[in-house]
């Protein structure tokens, strides 16, 4: 039996505003312990592209977006000199590099594209 939630419910699970925000989903660990578990956010970050290229609604459009700002502030806080905050697992130049590939991934969304990954220069 698989126990890997479906795309929908993966997404709400990394969504901070959902009834179904889960501390142990990827943006969960990323934001209560630090962490950056990078098969987690691939696996979000391929939901969110699969959300894109199948004509996602405005609510799901809305839940990719409060995911990626999320994750963004995450990365800002972790080089922000004034902020204790700091991701346990990445050294700076990780948190550049990721944060680049995220916000490739917002612009093609925004763009109304399902990005692809292959041509991210990151």
């Amino acid at each position: 039996m698989d126990d890997t939630p479906d795309d929908e419910t993966l997404l709400a699970q990394n969504d901070p505003c959902s009834d179904s925000w889960s501390e142990e989903s990827f943006l969960g660990r990323l934001m209560e312990e630090a962490l950056f578990d990078e098969e987690g956010y691939s696996t979000v970050e391929a939901a969110m592209i699969r959300a894109v290229a199948e004509g996602a609604t405005f609510e799901t459009l809305g839940v990719i977006i409060r995911i990626i700002e999320r994750v963004t502030l995450m990365l800002k806080r972790h080089v922000d000199a004034g902020d204790e905050y700091g991701i346990v697992n990445l050294d700076d130049g990780q948190v550049h590099e990721i944060d680049r590939r995220v916000r490739y991934c917002l612009v093609e969304i925004s763009l109304g594209n399902a990005p692809d990954m292959s041509r991210a220069e990151y």
